[in-house]
């Protein structure tokens, strides 16, 4: 994926000096195998009479949920045109269908509807025609991601659509752009009850069979092996389908973009020189995918079959999944528009060629009912292989024709991205952190007084809900940093500051209420807390949650320093501050805690220092030489905190 804008490049300088010749208009020349681009024969050769193929053609869009640039400009520019578009066409031509993934860009768009669009729209997700994949809020990393930050995201999005879809639950999931799969995603989804899995970004060795350059190479098109079923121990059949610990999975062939076709005109010499052509309609590069017209239609529909039979070799059946978009594609109409005049000119010269639009779910239920007819059996894919071993498909690799010339080997490995702009990873882990325990001092405050409150306590029940509010907003925030652009840091810098600015401002106390930011919402909650524990509720505070006359709790993040502000009239003075210190981990923490101290409008000493623990004292040290600039002092005592305590 990330070789798009070096393609770009690339093609663009090679057609300024090249001097070779483009042989057609519906032909351009490379010196290298353009990625995800399938050799087919010189000579043209209708398929034997016998030939039989049911071709799926599965629209879709990849939306990156920011990329180059942000999240909020691709909604505005494009990805509201793109489900606008793709509503209208599948209301006015019911051959058409569409599957949707990143439903952090569908719930916006979806509040825009009106009730009258919401219901036509209901009615094309009841019909089938409307498919939801994935189903989380973005398609997230598999080798960065928390686990828990995963299943979060996913199950917020799997709620939204349960909620407007009157119980829907999407069957596929689809991975189709993270940069290598981790042994741990099919387990993840067969454990959520999803049937299917698509994957996409393997090592091109495995993809691709590059011959005696690479001995070995092409084991999935040579084993017929790009769908299998994916678990993780071994066991039998009737035990990986019922304990929904695996999952049948599909890896794209040859990507999830529109067809790309090229005639190998030097085949067994060097320069490799490749002529190319493809069916990305909605693609600027207009020279490499030309629009249909009678006078190039008959050449581009015999390269297409040729290339569709290629690929249906390499299955175990006469279903094909052809998967039909791209990067933020069906801004228009001119891929169903170009692709239906080719499918009207193949069908009835081909008849035991169809052609439908469907969705995942048609696919596989094809594949089952070829490959098991009559009563669906309990473990419907026991022809399909099996992969219960611990290796994943890490790292994901390009291998370009090009690079094997210059090193003998691949060298686009896609692994940089674990450990690149370490700030802004860090900076993702911290702001989980700080997620993780806004969510648990919320539900603390939450059923603390879930007993006791009424519904004349409004200034609470208001407050509450402001704080959901807030937790609910913050979270999200969290779970869109996992998308397998931004978590990756293989977004441009653009996005990358962007990013970085949001988790600063939404981290931040801020200049305005003192419930501002993720920080600010904890000390809110803290104190809720705190005032709840220690005032007898009923008869001192007799329900008044004016919390002006209780001391303000002051609240350390990061910094951790107390400011001690000198009384103007006495040369000597006490000062009590209590210091709540909180482990949101579920296992016992212990280890040294150090808060710094700094002396506010004068020069002070520090003549005695008490550290109490539910009045217990405890030691502590005092460090002149602070490590943190700004303070005057430093100090520093040990601290044991029990689970969530």
């Amino acid at each position: 994926t990330r070789l798009i804008p070096l393609y770009f490049g690339t093609f663009i300088l090679f057609l300024f000096f090249s001097t070779f010749i483009i042989s057609t208009s519906a032909w351009v020349t490379y010196n290298y195998l353009p990625p995800n681009a399938i050799v087919v024969p010189n000579l043209i050769q209708p398929p034997n009479p016998t030939f039989t193929l049911n071709v799926w053609v599965v629209p879709h869009s990849h939306c990156e949920v920011g990329w180059i640039t942000d999240y909020e400009t691709y909604y505005n520019q494009n990805v509201s045109v793109i489900l606008n578009n793709a509503f209208q066409i599948l209301k006015s031509d019911a051959s058409k269908k569409f599957v949707w993934s990143e439903m952090v860009y569908f719930r916006k768009w979806w509040e825009t509807l009106p009730i009258t669009d919401k219901t036509q729209f209901i009615s094309l997700v009841k019909t089938q025609r409307w498919e939801f994949v994935g189903g989380g809020l973005v398609q997230h990393d598999e080798a960065l991601s928390d686990l828990d930050v995963i299943i979060e995201q996913l199950t917020d999005g799997l709620a939204f659509l349960q909620r407007e879809f009157s119980g829907y639950r999407p069957v596929t999931a689809w991975q189709i752009d993270t940069f290598g799969h981790s042994f741990l995603t099919p387990k993840i989804f067969a454990e959520l009850n999803y049937q299917y899995l698509i994957l996409n970004h393997v090592d091109d060795r495995l993809k691709r069979d590059f011959g005696s350059m690479v001995p070995g190479s092409g084991q999935l098109p040579k084993e017929q092996s790009f769908e299998f079923f994916w678990e993780q121990y071994q066991g039998k059949f009737d035990n990986f389908w019922q304990n929904g610990s695996g999952i049948a999975s599909h890896i794209l062939d040859s990507g999830f973009e529109p067809p790309l076709y090229c005639i190998d005109l030097s085949p067994n010499s060097s320069p490799p020189l490749y002529n190319c052509s493809g069916l990305n309609f909605e693609s600027p590069l207009t020279d490499l995918n030309p629009p249909i017209s009678s006078s190039n239609i008959a050449e581009i529909s015999s390269r297409f079959l040729q290339y569709l039979q290629i690929k249906s070799s390499w299955y175990r059946h006469s279903n094909l999944l052809l998967p039909f978009g791209s990067y933020f594609s069906y801004q228009s109409s001119i891929n169903f528009e170009n692709l239906d005049k080719i499918i009207n000119y193949l069908e009835p010269r081909y008849p035991k060629i169809t052609f439908k639009y469907g969705t995942v779910s048609d696919y596989f239920s094809a594949v089952i009912k070829e490959k098991s007819p009559g009563k669906k059996p309990l473990f419907p894919f026991s022809f399909l292989p099996i992969k219960n071993d611990s290796i994943d498909f890490y790292p994901y690799t390009q291998c370009l024709t090009t690079d094997y010339e210059k090193f003998n080997t691949c060298s686009n490995y896609y692994s940089g991205f674990y450990t690149s702009y370490p700030n802004l990873k860090l900076s993702i882990s911290e702001f989980k952190y700080r997620i993780d325990v806004l969510n648990q001092l919320f539900s603390w405050a939450v059923s603390y007084y879930a007993a006791i409150v009424t519904e004349d306590d409004v200034a609470l029940l208001n407050t509450f809900d402001q704080q959901y509010n807030q937790v609910y907003q913050y979270s999200q925030l969290l779970y869109s940093l996992i998308h397998h652009q931004t978590i990756t840091s293989t977004s441009s810098q653009y996005e990358r500051d962007f990013i970085q600015n949001k988790i600063r401002l939404s981290e931040s106390l801020g200049q305005g209420s003192k419930n501002d930011g993720v920080d600010g919402v904890m000390k809110e909650l803290l104190e809720t807390m705190i005032v709840g524990l220690n005032i007898d509720f009923n008869e001192k505070n007799g329900r008044n949650w004016d919390r002006s006359s209780y001391p303000n709790i002051q609240f350390f993040n990061g910094i951790d320093q107390i400011t001690l502000v000198a009384n103007e009239t006495r040369i000597e003075y006490k000062i009590e501050v209590p210091l709540v210190i909180y482990n949101p981990y579920v296992i016992e923490r212990e280890e040294v805690y150090c808060v710094g101290i700094v002396f506010g409008n004068k020069t002070g000493v520090l003549n005695y220092v008490r550290v109490e623990e539910e009045e217990n004292s405890i030691e502590y040290q005092i460090l002149n030489n602070s490590l943190k600039p700004g303070n005057d002092l430093e100090l520093c005592f040990n601290v044991l905190i029990e689970p969530i305590g």
